[in-house]
C-alpha cells in the first residue's frame, strides 16, 4: 500500500516536474535580473531565491512587474515535497522568461525535479516487483491447497517447508525495498524501524 501510494504522489508530480524543469531552462538568472530590473516588462515573475532579503531587494526594483511571488526553494528538500509547488497559481508562472532565479536554487530545483522523476521510475519498478511476489504467493497458496498435501508424508513436509521460506523470503525482500524507498524520511511515525 505504502509503494501504491508514493507512485501516486510521484505520478501526481511527474508532469509538474517537466514543466518546471522546462521552465528553468528559459529562466533568467539572478545576475541579469538586478542589472536590467528597470527594463524587465511583463506581466508577472517569480523569484527563485534562498534570502528573502535579496529578493525583496529586487522585488522593488521590478517596477514594471505587476505581479510578483517570492518563493524560497531549499524549503523543498524532497522530491514528495513538489507537490506544494503543483499549484494552479505557481503553473501560471511557469512561462518562458518569469522565473528570476539564484544560480544555487537553479540548481537545486533541477536536482529535485531529476529525482522526482527517477524516483517515479524506480516506484513503479518497486510496485511491479511487489505485485508479481504476492501473486507468485496466490499462486503457490492456491497449489497448496489444490494438492490438499498431508502433512504426514516426509515429501510434503518438505514442500511445506520451502513454501514457508519462500514467503518469509519474500515479505523480507519487500521490507527491505520499503526500507530503502523511504530511508529519507527520518523521524516520522510512518519510518520502517
Amino acid at each position: 500500500m505504502l509503494h501504491t501510494q508514493e507512485r501516486n504522489i510521484l505520478k501526481k508530480i511527474t508532469p509538474f516536474s517537466r514543466k518546471l524543469l522546462e521552465a528553468l531552462s528559459a529562466s533568467r538568472t539572478w545576475e541579469s535580473a538586478v542589472e536590467l530590473a528597470s527594463k524587465i516588462k511583463q506581466p508577472r515573475a517569480i523569484l527563485f531565491c534562498e534570502n528573502e532579503n535579496v529578493a525583496a531587494e529586487l522585488n522593488l526594483s521590478l517596477t514594471e512587474v505587476p505581479r510578483k511571488l517570492w518563493i524560497n526553494p531549499f524549503k523543498f528538500q524532497h522530491a514528495e515535497d513538489l507537490t506544494q509547488l503543483n499549484s494552479k497559481m505557481t503553473h501560471s508562472y511557469l512561462k518562458p522568461g518569469t522565473i528570476i532565479i539564484s544560480a544555487s536554487a537553479r540548481t537545486h530545483l533541477e536536482n529535485l525535479c531529476r529525482k522526482a522523476l527517477l524516483e517515479r521510475k524506480q516506484s513503479e519498478t518497486v510496485l511491479h516487483e511487489q505485485k508479481m511476489h504476492i501473486k507468485k504467493i496466490k499462486a503457490n497458496i492456491l497449489q497448496f491447497k489444490t494438492k490438499k498435501i498431508n502433512p504426514l508424508f516426509t515429501g510434503s513436509m518438505f514442500h511445506l517447508n520451502n513454501f514457508y521460506i519462500e514467503i518469509v523470503t519474500c515479505f523480507k525482500f519487500l521490507k527491505v525495498k520499503q526500507n530503502e524507498q523511504f530511508s529519507h524520511y527520518s523521524g516520522d511515525n510512518f519510518a520502517p524501524e
